[in-house]
C-alpha cells in the first residue's frame, strides 16, 4: 500500500485573480432566485468584487469598529479581496450579498444598480445534502444602524432558506438555518433571538482569533498561548419552527421596523 498527501494551502497568484473570473462565478451549491432576495425596501445582490469591494473596504477603514466581532482584520484591499476569493467564492457552501437599501439612491455609484450599499450578509456552511445553512458576516454600515436594514436583510435570507420551492417567491426548502456568534457579542445574540432563533448552547474554542480580537485567553498548558480563542453561541431556526408560526412573526417584524 502506498499513499501521499499533496496538500497545499490555497493561494492567489495576482490581485487580478482575487477579483475572480469574469463573468463572476458565484460557485454556490444552490441556485439564486433574485425576486426571492428582495422586498419593497431591501435587495440582496451577489457581492461582486469588481463592483462592490473597493467601496465596502473603504467603509470598513472609516469604521474599524464594524470588524470588532469578525475573526479577520482585512487591513488592506488585497487582504479583503483574497478573503472573498479563497474564503468565499471557492467554497461552494458560501455566498456573500451586498445589502442594497432601495430607499436611498446613490447617484455617485450607478454601478450598484440602484440604491445604496447598506452592508453585507452571507449564507455560510450551506449543505445540499443536509439541507442546512448559516446566516453570517452580518455587517451593517453605521448610517443604517437601528433602521429597517438588518432585520429585513436577515429576514429575506430566512424566508429564502426555509420557504418551499413551490412558494410564490421560491425558497430552498431547507430544514435548518443556523446563527452563531462570539459568546461575548450580546448585540448579535439579541438580534438572533429577536429574529426568532432559539439558543442551543455554547461550543468552546471553536476558532483561533487574530491578535487584538476579543475572546478567552489561553491558560496554563494551552498548546498555543500566543493566539486568543473564541467560544461560539449557537442559535437555530428550523423548518418545523418556521411552519409553526415563526414565519408569520418574522414577516410581521420585517414590516414593522
Amino acid at each position: 500500500m502506498s499513499w501521499t498527501n499533496n496538500y497545499h494551502p490555497p493561494t492567489v497568484e495576482s490581485l487580478g485573480e482575487c477579483y475572480g473570473p469574469e463573468p463572476y462565478d458565484l460557485n454556490f451549491v444552490f441556485p439564486l432566485h433574485p425576486p426571492s432576495l428582495e422586498n419593497e425596501r431591501i435587495r440582496l445582490t451577489p457581492f461582486i468584487p469588481r463592483i462592490h469591494a473597493r467601496y465596502f473596504h473603504e467603509q470598513l477603514k472609516k469604521h474599524p469598529e464594524l470588524l470588532r466581532w469578525i475573526g479577520a482584520k482585512w487591513l488592506t484591499l488585497a487582504d479583503f479581496l483574497a478573503f472573498l476569493e479563497i474564503g468565499i467564492r471557492r467554497d461552494n457552501g458560501w455566498v456573500l450579498f451586498a445589502v442594497m437599501d432601495k430607499q436611498t439612491p446613490d447617484a455617485a455609484h450607478p454601478e450598484f444598480g440602484g440604491g445604496s450599499v447598506a452592508g453585507v450578509i452571507a449564507l455560510l456552511y450551506t449543505s445540499k445534502l443536509n439541507l442546512s445553512t448559516e446566516i453570517g458576516y452580518v455587517i451593517t454600515l453605521p448610517k443604517y444602524h437601528r433602521t429597517h436594514v438588518t432585520t429585513n436583510a436577515a429576514g429575506i435570507l430566512m424566508r429564502y432558506a426555509l420557504d418551499l420551492p413551490e412558494a410564490p417567491l421560491p425558497g430552498l426548502g431547507l430544514r435548518r438555518v443556523q446563527w452563531k456568534t462570539n459568546e461575548l457579542n450580546m448585540a448579535s445574540r439579541r438580534a438572533a433571538e429577536r429574529l426568532g432563533f432559539s439558543f442551543e448552547g455554547t461550543m468552546k474554542w471553536v476558532w483561533t482569533l487574530p491578535e487584538g480580537k476579543e475572546g478567552p485567553k489561553a491558560g496554563d498548558g494551552d498548546p498555543h498561548p500566543e493566539m486568543p480563542g473564541r467560544h461560539s453561541a449557537y442559535f437555530s431556526l428550523c423548518w418545523d419552527d418556521w411552519q409553526s408560526g415563526k414565519r408569520e412573526k418574522t414577516l410581521e417584524m420585517m414590516n414593522r421596523v
